[in-house]
């Protein structure tokens, strides 16, 4: 896994902060078990094992944490320890997969685990995004054929964050702003704007 370099562009920084995320909705499909890391890559129907279990508890079981399902299969011939099912409830319920010789690992994309739904970017952006409700005032800014400048303005009004007097205020005791328009009070969003 690729660790981030200060040398790096901000977006790429920020791609690799969404590596949490992501690691849900990416599954490896186990075949001959080399090429899938024991811990880290959900190979599973419980999720990765660093999830769950720590990795002085790897190292304990001498195990390390580059360890293949491969060589990890092997070691425990097949079934878990019951010592671990009895630390960890959650392999009981986790069968280890048989190794086939002549088929390669392959990680899949999936909406989740366990519905099997197939991968697409819309998807796992909504997931990662969240639904947010479409404002009323929507569409009086983004508009076909708006000005960036005139919408972004827009937005911010709408989200009470352009820098007005009413949001400059650094004290409790009113200060001395006055609307530069009317003179008569201190300027704010509702005043300005709507």
């Amino acid at each position: 896994m690729a660790r981030k370099n200060y040398n790096w562009s901000w977006v790429l920084h920020k791609l690799l902060d969404l590596r949490p995320q992501l690691q849900r909705f990416r599954n490896s499909q186990i075949g001959d078990g080399h090429d899938s890391n024991a811990w880290e890559d959900n190979w599973l129907s419980c999720g990765h094992l660093s999830s769950f279990i720590f990795y002085r508890f790897v190292h304990s079981s001498g195990f390390s944490t580059n360890t293949t399902v491969r060589e990890y299969i092997q070691r425990l011939d097949g079934v878990w320890p019951t010592d671990w099912c009895l630390s960890y409830a959650v392999l009981a319920n986790s069968p280890l997969p048989s190794l086939h010789e002549l088929v390669r690992d392959r990680v899949l994309l999936v909406d989740n685990h366990n519905s099997g739904v197939e991968f697409t970017f819309s998807t796992t952006w909504s997931s990662l995004d969240g639904s947010h409700p479409i404002v009323p005032w929507y569409s009086s800014v983004w508009f076909p054929g708006h000005i960036p400048k005139h919408a972004f303005c827009l937005w911010l009004a709408c989200h009470h964050r352009l820098p007005s007097q009413d949001r400059m205020l650094w004290k409790h005791e009113p200060p001395d702003l006055e609307c530069s328009l009317c003179k008569n009070c201190m300027d704010n969003h509702i005043y300005i704007f709507f």
